[in-house]
């Protein structure tokens, strides 16, 4: 999920590794803990930090609309994030296969290894298609003014997390694991690198300080809001009115989606947040370009089948050090992806140097761009 970007930033590299840290934190929960299950409490906070934690994918998709805008080509992009997948999945199909950890049959594994697989990393297959798009999306955001542009986004806004959210997707459906979010978080962080909100004549006199407070307001507001709503939802849900009930269940199903309206301001102030700041740090911008491999090493389809087994975390549930040790077995998931990425850039590096694979790979470039 970590794209290599020619404009370093290490404010935004370090929101890209802050919200890589969060997807791993988010399966941690999401494949182990049994929220409904455990005690008051402990669903209490489970609940709060899930609400908090919720803007890390819709924070990657704004990070491309805000660097990519511009940008005429991507299939160098494109296939490098495409083969990085491949890889993964293939040595993760080998290893499982002939090791027996994950009983995989003759036909599954092939289908690992096969160059497209629909399966695997639903992130994956959904930035592939934006990155296919990017070209033509470039081309309308360079003619659209700015008037357009905004008109643009409170339509796309409207029709594509509002309406979703008051009818259960009924009307219109996008729970934010859509090509359709993603497009529209690329127009959006389009506008915020076209049109710096610093600049807009409303924050001018501004300053970065009182900006700051803005952004961190508005996270919490709406992050608490869509907090307060769950357990508002569950109250409807138990009342005996049929009508009450229906709007509950509405709002229950749509409170972590990418697309819920509060959860879409939620994740632009958080991304506007970082763009206060002053950061540079060469360690952070290393690291932030191998969170990529930290998404396909922990979220593999059958690799997460025995990848929390070693922890053990269903010991732990209702008791209170469940969180903490949660946050241990993230941080250990993200330090071993980390890892695994770090060497597969160095295999890649090795091979790349090898005269045989740059002439395979002067013959694909060149091929490529015949079209």
């Amino acid at each position: 999920m970590s794209l290599t970007l020619k404009e370093k930033q290490s404010n935004y590299e370090f929101m890209r590794i802050l919200s890589m840290f969060m997807i791993v934190f988010w399966h941690v929960i999401g494949n182990n803990v049994p929220i409904g299950s455990l005690n008051s409490s402990l669903s209490f906070c489970f609940k709060f930090i899930q609400t908090c934690i919720v803007v890390h994918v819709n924070s990657f998709v704004l990070l491309s609309g805000y660097f990519s805008t511009g940008k005429t080509t991507t299939w160098r992009k494109g296939l490098s994030i495409f083969f990085t997948s491949w890889f993964y999945r293939v040595v993760f199909a080998c290893l499982l296969f002939f090791t027996a950890w994950v009983p995989l049959s003759h036909i599954q594994f092939f289908q690992e290894i096969m160059p497209f697989d629909l399966k695997n990393y639903w992130f994956i297959n959904c930035y592939l298609v934006l990155l296919l798009l990017v070209p033509f999306l470039n081309i309308l955001i360079h003619h659209m003014t700015e008037r357009q542009h905004k008109y643009l986004l409170f339509v796309s806004f409207f029709l594509f997390s509002i309406v979703p959210f008051l009818t259960s997707q009924a009307t219109v459906s996008n729970d934010g694991y859509t090509v359709i979010q993603f497009i529209f978080l690329y127009f959006l962080g389009a506008y915020l690198k076209k049109y710096p909100i610093a600049q807009n004549y409303h924050f001018k006199s501004w300053s970065k300080n009182k900006l700051q407070l803005l952004f961190v307001f508005l996270f919490f507001g709406c992050f608490l809001t869509n907090f307060m709503l769950s357990y508002f939802s569950n109250d409807l849900i138990q009342m005996n009115n049929s009508i009450l009930n229906h709007i509950g269940t509405t709002l229950n199903s749509s409170l972590l989606n990418y697309s819920n309206p509060l959860v879409m301001i939620q994740s632009v102030s958080f991304f506007l947040f970082f763009g206060t700041l002053t950061i540079k740090n060469k360690w952070i911008n290393k690291i932030s370009t191998l969170t990529f491999g930290v998404y396909l090493f922990h979220d593999n389809y059958y690799f997460k089948q025995i990848i929390y087994q070693p922890f053990h975390i269903g010991n732990y549930l209702n008791f209170y050090v469940l969180i903490p040790y949660c946050l241990l077995v993230a941080f250990i998931l993200f330090c071993a992806g980390l890892l695994c990425e770090f060497l597969r850039t160095r295999l890649v590096s090795f091979l790349k140097k090898r005269k045989l694979v740059q002439k395979i790979f002067t013959k694909c470039e060149n091929y490529v761009q015949e079209f």
